[in-house]
């Protein structure tokens, strides 16, 4: 999972690599990002300076 944060959206992509999927997906607050997070279970999280 890589998250993007900026001052008015947080950017997140997702890759499956056991299936092959990629995901984007935009969110504007901390709330839904825990949720996305929750969501998928990443073993990693890779972030940008400003998150």
């Amino acid at each position: 999972m890589c998250i993007s944060y900026f001052p008015n959206a947080i950017g997140i992509s997702i890759a499956d690599v056991t299936t092959g999927d990629y995901y984007l997906t935009e969110v504007d607050d901390l709330r839904r990002l825990l949720d996305e997070i929750n969501k998928y279970m990443p073993s990693e999280i890779i972030c940008n300076d400003a998150f």
